[in-house]
Order: structure tokens, then C-alpha cells, then sequence
């Protein structure tokens, strides 16, 4: 049973401010050669994230990659699709992606966007 409970634990790593772009790709080359499952990089931490993960897919092979906040204030949509799919071509991993879309529809008076019902 311990055996298997070791199996199922997730480890990532999440940085969102601090650290320069080039200690974020060395910090989750690292973090893939430990064995963890995912890097997540946050919109604001000094550099774009889209490049900073873009250089880190060209650097790993397995970890998984994400944003952890993507703003739809300072990108538009298709901006963040044609980044994110830039990200996804050059890993092999499969890459996740957030965004604070829900709380832009909110905001309707900046989007036009209705706020969804639920």
C-alpha cells in the first residue's frame, strides 16, 4: 500500500517571481531530472511567460509545462492561443494552460462579454 501511495503523489514546481528567466529553465531542467511532474510559470514574474516556457520546452523532454495566470487584460485571446501553441510544438510533453478568462468576462464593460450563468 505505501508503495503504491508514493506512486500516486505529484510533485511541481511554480515560480512567480524572483528568479531570472534563464534560472527558470535551469530551475525546471533540474526539476525534470529529479522526477517532478510539472512547471507552472506566472504571467508578471520579470520576463514573458510564453518565451520563458517556450525555452524551457526546448530544454525537456517530460515534465509537463503550464501557465499558472494568464491575463486576458494585457493579451487578447488568439494572442494566447498562437502563444500557447508555439509552447506545445516545441515539447514533446503535454502542456497545460490557465487564464483569468472567467474574471475578464466579468469585467463586460471591457470585453462586451456577457458573464457566464450557471
Amino acid at each position: 500500500m505505501a508503495a503504491h501511495m508514493a506512486d500516486s503523489r505529484r510533485i511541481g514546481i511554480a515560480f512567480s517571481g524572483g528568479a531570472s528567466p534563464s534560472e527558470i529553465v535551469d530551475c525546471v531542467r533540474l526539476a525534470e531530472s529529479l522526477g517532478y511532474e510539472s512547471a507552472w510559470v506566472a504571467e508578471g514574474h520579470g520576463g514573458d511567460q510564453f518565451a520563458v516556457l517556450a525555452a524551457c520546452a526546448a530544454q525537456t523532454s517530460r515534465i509537463l509545462l503550464g501557465t499558472s495566470i494568464t491575463s486576458v487584460f494585457v493579451r487578447t485571446a488568439p494572442t494566447i492561443a498562437m502563444a500557447a501553441l508555439t509552447v506545445d510544438d516545441c515539447h514533446a510533453a503535454v502542456s497545460f494552460w490557465a487564464s483569468d478568462l472567467v474574471t475578464k468576462c466579468r469585467s463586460k464593460a471591457s470585453t462586451g462579454c456577457p458573464m457566464p450563468s450557471h
